[in-house]
């Protein structure tokens, strides 16, 4: 099975960057895609918040949004975008052979019209009264759930 693809679509935070750098290393992600605008990984403070991970993971930086919904399509991969109207990401029939990629978008506007157009949108269901997560914390755990997915299928 090919491993997920991260895409940080115009995450602008430093420390979001970085954390979420971290967190599709330590899940087995096969990449992190950073989109024009977006926070450059080499950032000290996105670098610090990486703990290393900047040089474990293949990175791809500037990278045309555009394009990259063009190449996923041609290459077969399924695009997720968080979203707090998406389904909720536990509810979605995952295939963890099939090849995922999971996009996350701007602190403030989210994802764009486009990405939004062209992915299942997922979310990550909440009980108590809090209106939101912040993208790495909702990334986090979006990334440890398609994990979750890929590790129960080798055990079957």
């Amino acid at each position: 099975a090919t491993a997920p693809i991260l895409i940080l679509e115009n995450v602008q935070d430093p420390g979001n960057t970085g954390t979420l750098i971290r967190t599709a290393d330590a899940f087995g992600f096969a990449a992190v895609v950073i989109t024009v605008g977006g926070c450059q990984p080499y950032n000290g403070k996105a670098l610090r918040a990486s703990m290393g991970a900047t040089f474990r993971i293949p990175l791809l930086t500037n990278v045309i949004v555009e394009d990259l919904l063009v190449e996923l399509s041609a290459q077969n991969y399924t695009l997720y975008a968080a979203d707090m109207d998406g389904q909720a990401i536990q509810r979605i029939d995952l295939a963890p052979s099939a090849r995922t990629a999971l996009l996350l978008g701007n602190e403030g506007a989210g994802i764009s019209d486009l990405a939004r157009q062209s992915s299942r949108l997922v979310s990550v269901p909440m009980l108590g009264d809090t209106e939101s997560l912040n993208v790495a914390m909702a990334g986090t755990i979006l990334c440890w759930e398609i994990y979750r997915r890929r590790i129960d299928s080798y055990k079957e």
